[in-house]
């Protein structure tokens, strides 16, 4: 590909050829197009001596960049991360249009959704592709190690795996956006049929500052998007609703939720439904409603399925078909993700108060008096600071028994975050502390009486975790299960296990 079709700013070079666009410096030579980006926490202006002496194709910073003299080509444009994106699709994936681009953004609820999305679609026929936490998959092949853990990958990830889709015969793109990504132009490319937002609470403030500048990056995601679906049951889904239609040439605009007025919303249970199961209701798109159900419990699930059959039929999917297909969806492993023996464990992702919150409270409901709810958490390293006291505060609010341990602390202290987390407990609080999440997951499981439930929540379906900068195996299911099998003395093959949710 030439150099201009990748880079307007490049037409007095014209001829020359690239066969390489990165902002990595591994492999660097005369055919590729390096670009230089400002730095979130590694900065490849680091790298700007070695790329000069490897004289590539071309070099891309941003305005302001200070290079010295040389007689490789240099481009200093603005948003230089915006045009990177930009330029890696344009080689990668030119013809971006052969896909539909299904978007789900908000601060929880991300990877239900959007998994439930996939299935309906699946189960409809669309052939899926879906970039999510942790994962990205193409009709159902896993195109990550089980060691990435972004939610929306960087440029250089994202379009050739979109490459790889498109070529695969992909006709549905479900994508988890990120406010990280909308603010650093990762997928800027990308026009959306649809857009979800699921509703938002205070995180990520170590990187937006403030939770105005969170939300403005949030609703940047719908001026690519052609059909908006907002959650009008969060305060901030009614902001957006409300300034949304207020824009002009903005995009169409539909609500979700349990209000009377939302186009589509969760209706009253059907009669015949027993009432004690909650899994079961039913869903109304303007003058169709369907009855379904959904194996993952709780009020915010619920609220996630209605969001799923809300994007399925503005996929052209008839709401009968989705609310059928999702009768028998899985569920999502590492969200609420239950294992049942003696005493329950509930596995699951939550690491926001609300999150956090969400899940404990349904699980508080579920109990019978007398039986005991004990959560194991912790918080990660080199994220937002503010919320980890707040964690704490949910914690005491709905445990019984809390146990505080060690999350990812990437490069940070274990024991410094677990003081952070400690400061957010009322006066009175009792906890214990075990910093090695093996240890805690197992005593909390091992000291819970019969009936009891334990919830261990941050990780999810995480099979790693990261301290010192330091990448390990850590599948806190397996731990879970043995855990489980030790509580019958002596014969560890005799207890049952089973597990739902996934």
């Amino acid at each position: 590909m030439k150099l201009s079709e990748l880079l307007p700013e490049g037409a007095d070079h014209s001829g020359i050829e690239i066969a390489r666009v990165t902002a990595k410096p591994a492999g660097i030579d005369r055919q590729t197009l390096f670009f230089l980006l400002p730095g979130v926490r590694k900065d490849s202006r680091c790298y700007l001596p070695y790329c000069l002496s490897r004289r590539p194709a071309a070099l891309v910073a941003e305005e302001g960049c200070t290079i010295p003299k040389s007689d490789v080509p240099v481009f200093t444009i603005r948003e230089v991360r915006r045009r990177f994106a930009e330029a890696m699709a344009k080689f990668y994936c030119p013809d971006l249009s052969k896909m539909r681009f299904h978007g789900v953004t908000g601060t929880n609820g991300k990877t239900t959704l959007s998994t439930m999305l996939a299935y309906l679609l699946e189960t409809a026929g669309r052939k899926v592709g879906r970039i999510g936490t942790g994962e990205i998959l193409c009709l159902g092949e896993q195109l990550t190690d089980r060691y990435y853990s972004m939610t929306t990958p960087d440029p250089d990830l994202l379009y050739p795996a979109l490459q790889k889709m498109a070529e695969a015969g992909v006709t549905d793109v479900i994508m988890e956006v990120s406010s990280h990504a909308l603010a650093l132009g990762k997928v800027a490319p990308i026009r959306f049929d649809t857009g979800v937002f699921t509703g938002l609470s205070p995180e990520h403030l170590d990187f937006h500052k403030t939770i105005e500048n969170y939300y403005a990056a949030k609703k940047s995601f719908f001026g690519q998007v052609k059909n908006a679906l907002i959650c009008s049951d969060d305060e901030y889904g009614k902001r957006l609703i409300g300034e949304l239609k207020a824009e002009k040439n903005s995009c169409k605009v539909l609500r979700y939720g349990a209000i009377e007025e939302a186009e589509i919303r969760l209706c009253e249970t059907p009669r015949e439904a027993d009432p004690c199961d909650r899994n079961t209701f039913c869903v109304k798109a303007d003058r169709e409603s369907a009855e379904t159900a959904c194996v993952m419990p709780g009020a915010y699930n619920r609220m996630n399925a209605i969001g799923a059959i809300g994007a399925a039929v503005l996929a052209g999917i008839p709401i009968g078909v989705a609310a059928k297909a999702l009768k028998s969806f899985p569920g999502v492993p590492g969200r609420y993700e239950i294992y049942r023996a003696d005493v329950t464990a509930v596995i699951d992702y939550a690491h926001t108060p609300i999150a956090m919150k969400n899940i404990l409270k349904s699980l508080k409901q579920d109990q019978i008096i007398g039986q005991k709810l004990t959560v194991v958490f912790g918080c990660g390293g080199e994220r937002d600071k503010e919320k980890r006291p707040l964690c704490a505060a949910v914690a005491a609010e709905f445990a019984d028994r809390i146990l505080v341990t060690s999350d990812n602390p990437r490069g940070e202290s274990p024991i410094g975050i677990i003081r952070d987390i400690l400061s957010g407990f009322p006066e009175g609080t009792s906890y214990r502390v075990l910093p090695n999440r093996k240890a805690a997951i197992e005593a909390a499981i091992l000291s819970a009486a019969p009936g009891d439930t334990v919830a261990i929540l941050g990780k999810g379906a995480e099979r790693y975790t990261i301290a010192a900068g330091v990448v390990t195996d850590f599948d806190e299911r397996k731990i879970v299960s043995d855990a489980l099998k030790a509580r019958t003395s002596g014969n560890t093959e005799s207890t049952e296990v089973t597990a739902d949710g996934r």
